[in-house]
């Protein structure tokens, strides 16, 4: 780290003061975790010059006086830390506007790749006019349970800060109760590739409204986990103006209803999370045909009989499949998770059907331990193929006999094991001792 003379002599008097660290660093992390409080005292803050995460607390800054003690403060810090800054975490706090406009301000010559606002309420409203051409060096912007006014009439505020929102590429923004995110907001983040809006109040128009021509034609991750979606038919159209997407997460909503029409995704999508979202049937209108990773999980399918030729891993966990999915629908299929459906038996020569199967996870299921399942199963776990859960997670549901007993534990005598083939030599010989003359004959076969 390069010291300046002048920092170089308040090093030295904050060592000759006793007590006067007060933040806390993890070394192992780089982390540095001070109260607000703490920067009043600019020497309780040398202990982590040499941290790359900065975490800043429990703060209440809708006293413009105090706002501006913490500028001569931040001013004298930020020339002399070690750069560039992993992350600045800013939580549990009230933020008037103003501090924020201040800290942009302060920090816009220091490269901090990631800034973090976490369980934040903002206050007032800044006058953003100053600003424009400012252009703080980060890529990486989160709100994490947040919340401020209205943001429907802010368009011509965050105009003046389009060249900095432009370079944005990673935008967080959960758990902050938003329904939309507006035009006039949207249309400035240029080069997003990353857009997390989960766990908010987002509902079929507002997505529709959010998402319109035009708007994150670079975007390639969108994750829109946990909100008010209903309407399949809705996100798919909102989805299919996004170009370049590659990963889509629409989990934890509810798309109970089957949709009307076909979905046509990007060609560009690879990644598509569905997982409880009250699916009970898929068709190959409904999925994109160049998927490659697909979760299904927590839903209620009895069957997924789609082809999908570039899939290579695919999660059904928790459905109500009764059996496999075909090896022809899924040519390329690596990982298959079928845990916690109603599957009864392994069928071997299927599964040898999949060339590219490396894992498979199927444990929970109400297995029926016949010898010859039982026997397949074990033959299966001592092959190639990666099992995972086996044994302990494999269970009988019958024959009662066999009933919570371990698959595994399962012993199978010779005569259980070919049951029909015991069956087929008894029959002959008892044909055999009828119909062969003689006494002679009949002693020779008993």
């Amino acid at each position: 780290m390069q010291i300046f003379p002048s920092f170089a002599v308040l090093l030295l008097i904050g060592h000759k003061l006793p007590g006067s660290f007060a933040c806390t660093v993890d070394l192992a992390r780089s982390h540095c975790t001070c109260s607000f409080a703490d920067l009043k005292n600019f020497y309780k803050f040398l202990v982590c010059m040499d941290a790359s995460v900065f975490e800043f607390r429990d703060g209440n800054f809708e006293d413009l006086s105090d706002i501006s003690r913490y500028t001569q403060t931040l001013r004298i810090l930020a020339p002399n830390l070690e750069l560039p800054i992993d992350k600045i975490i800013l939580g549990n706090s009230v933020l008037d506007e103003n501090f924020l406009k201040m800290f942009l301000d302060v920090t816009q010559n220091v490269k901090i790749r990631e800034l973090v606002f976490e369980d934040c309420i903002f206050t007032g409203r800044a006058e953003w006019r100053s600003m424009k051409g400012t252009l703080p060096q980060m890529r990486s912007l989160q709100f994490v349970n947040v919340s401020s006014a209205s943001l429907t009439d802010r368009g011509e505020d965050f105009s003046y800060l389009s060249s900095w929102i432009a370079q944005v590429e990673n935008f967080v923004l959960t758990r902050s109760q938003i329904t939309q995110i507006p035009r006039s907001i949207s249309m400035h983040f240029k080069d997003l590739r990353v857009l997390d809006l989960s766990e908010n109040g987002l509902q079929d128009q507002g997505v529709s409204g959010s998402f319109s021509d035009g708007l994150f034609f670079n975007l390639m991750t969108l994750k829109l986990r946990h909100n008010n979606l209903t309407s399949f038919d809705v996100a798919c159209k909102a989805l299919s103006q996004l170009p370049n997407l590659q990963d889509s997460d629409l989990s934890q909503n509810n798309f109970a209803m089957p949709p009307s029409s076909p979905c046509e995704w990007p060609p560009s999508t690879r990644l598509l999370n569905l997982s409880d979202t009250g699916l009970e049937h898929v068709n190959a209108h409904l999925l994109p045909p160049s998927t490659e990773v697909l979760d299904l999980s927590y839903n209620q399918l009895s069957v997924l009989d789609v082809s999908l030729p570039h899939l290579k891993k695919v999660y059904l966990s928790n459905n109500r499949l009764l059996s496999f999915p075909s090896s022809n629908n899924l040519p390329d299929l690596e990982i298959l998770f079928l845990d916690g459906n109603r599957i009864t038996h392994f069928p071997k020569d299927q599964l040898q059907t999949f060339k590219h199967l490396s894992i498979l996870k199927a444990d929970q299921n109400p297995y029926n331990c016949t010898c010859s399942v039982v026997n397949e199963m074990k033959e299966l776990s001592n092959r190639s193929l990666e099992v995972q859960q086996w044994p302990e997670g494999y269970f009988c549901d019958s024959p009662s006999v066999y009933k919570g007993q371990q698959v595994k534990e399962v012993e199978c005598s010779v005569s259980e094991g070919h049951k029909p083939l015991f069956i087929t030599i008894i029959s002959v010989v008892i044909v055999l001792v009828y119909i062969v003359p003689g006494e002679d004959s009949l002693f020779c076969f008993i």
